[in-house]
């Protein structure tokens, strides 16, 4: 049984470091976001390298997100409970579990389509707990082994796979660096573009242009990929 493998080591609410401004408080979601009840689970593997033993390694990674949940802040809103159709930015933070897992990590490893994914997912994904309006969240497993795996699941309500990869690629940098500087998706620029990467950007210039002028010239940032 997968419960008899894993413990929980201790559970935190990781708020962002930087308070949202107001102006970004309402998030307001398309009517496709509305109806979209789903989350999208992705995890890494760090097994144990020689006999480094990294310390702190759970203040290091609250520290990280953190920081990282001021750039993704309606992560770390709520659901707004009347319709739906928005979500308050309000930094109430994610849900982060440590948790011992009684096995090595390659146990887990050669049995991949098994019910052993809560090894590496938090058991309570988004979608369980919508009626309280969360969007994500994250555990981190300690294997008998030395090794860790980071996993979690964020909300399609606010982001499709890419955003999830990128959430966790900045997750990484600032780990490591603290101070690093990210770069998020709306300000990555492709060097030496294909005949076709040109020809998409043109017709996504072009439809940004149409967009504004049917609203009035409001302009929401968005990212192509």
């Amino acid at each position: 049984m997968v419960s008899s493998l894993v413990s929980l080591i201790s559970k935190k609410i990781i708020k962002p470091s930087i308070l949202t401004p107001p102006t970004k408080i309402p998030h307001q979601l398309s009517f496709v976001d509305q109806v979209m009840h789903m989350s999208i689970p992705m995890a890494f593997f760090y097994p144990k390298i020689g006999n480094y033993e990294p310390t702190h390694v759970p203040q290091i990674l609250e520290n990280s997100l953190s920081k990282l949940l001021s750039f993704y802040y309606p992560y770390a809103g709520r659901l707004n409970k009347d319709n739906g159709n928005y979500v308050d930015c309000n930094d109430m933070g994610v849900e982060l579990s440590h948790v011992h897992v009684h096995c090595p990590m390659s146990q887990i490893l050669r049995q991949p389509y098994t019910n052993s994914e809560h090894v590496v997912f938090p058991v309570e994904q988004p979608y369980a707990h919508m009626n309280e309006g969360n969007l994500a969240t994250t555990q981190v497993s300690h294997f008998d082994c030395g090794g860790i795996a980071i996993g979690g699941c964020l909300s399609h309500k606010i982001g499709d796979g890419c955003t999830t990869s990128n959430f966790f690629n900045n997750w990484g940098i600032l780990t490591r660096d603290i101070n690093a500087t990210l770069s998020l998706a709306h300000e990555l620029k492709v060097q030496n573009p294909t005949r076709v990467e040109v020809v998409g950007a043109l017709l996504y210039k072009c439809a940004l242009v149409t967009r504004g002028v049917n609203n009035s010239g409001s302009f929401k940032p968005s990212s192509l990929f």
